[in-house]
């Protein structure tokens, strides 16, 4: 690669420095940690899905997909019996546009959200974190339902006299309903994923605990770190960064002048 060559990349890479909007998480999912989602939730709800209708919206660039839901049960907020959610995509000059990561949601379903205020401030909600922030309930053989994430696995904590800490990490696929409720409740209530008791899992259970209920708060527990917020790259370390490239490539630029002329 020659000197000015060099000089054009250096240039090339300032303009792209300073043109991006750089950020150190590029993702809009802020973390798959249910523990950390249901902190950051404003509602946690059980809804049933109705119909769905679309809406061209020219502020968000995209159609919008409007599902009406049935509250069943409200775990943590204030919330109507009656609630409206949006999510990103629909049909599109003809064409079917689907945004990944979305909470798939359809007429029938029921589920456990974490929910957020639309920042359209439209009255409606919107799933926190996409389908990371749902838990589907589906109907179990033996009659209970069982609840499995969209996305991801359940964490927690139980009691096990045997470890040295007190407590063992488990993880589940799927839960129960009232172990899920026993979950929940304790994030809700303690902001933690700490149960007292879990069932040993074979391979039929699927990893689903039973017979958990609320960990005493003596309990001692594992510290769970949210996930960091995106975090912008100043303006002016942009402009430093693309002004120390122009001043680079000038002086290549100057160097090949100079010794051509020797």
């Amino acid at each position: 690669m020659n000197v000015r060559t060099l000089s054009l990349c250096l240039g090339i890479a300032g303009a792209l420095v300073l043109s991006s909007d750089l950020r150190v998480s590029a993702s809009s999912r802020l973390t798959e940690d249910f523990a950390d989602l249901v902190k950051r939730a404003a509602i946690v709800a059980e809804v049933e899905i109705g119909a769905s209708q679309e809406e061209a919206n020219a502020q968000v660039g995209m159609p919008l997909t409007i599902s009406a839901a049935k509250v069943l049960r409200v775990l943590r907020g204030d919330v109507a019996n009656a609630i409206e959610i949006e999510r990103f995509g629909g049909t599109q000059n003809g064409a079917l546009l689907v945004v990944p990561g979305q909470a798939a949601l359809s007429t029938g379903d029921r589920a456990y959200v974490l929910l957020v205020p639309s920042p359209l401030n439209n009255g409606r909600f919107r799933v926190l974190a996409g389908d990371a922030g749902c838990v589907l309930s589906e109907n179990a053989p033996d009659g209970e339902r069982m609840l499995r994430r969209a996305v991801g696995r359940f964490d927690f904590y139980v009691s096990d006299e045997s470890s040295q800490t007190g407590m063992v990490a488990r993880q589940a696929a799927t839960l129960p309903d009232s172990e899920f409720n026993a979950l929940a409740s304790a994030l809700i209530k303690t902001g933690r994923p700490v149960l007292t008791t879990f069932a040993a899992p074979t391979p039929a259970q699927d990893l689903a605990p039973q017979s958990a209920t609320l960990a005493a708060a003596t309990l001692p527990v594992v510290a769970m770190s949210p996930a960091p917020a995106p975090t912008e790259v100043p303006l002016f370390f942009k402009v430093g960064v693309f002004l120390a490239c122009v001043t680079l490539a000038w002086g290549a630029t100057r160097l090949t002048r100079i010794l051509a002329r020797n």
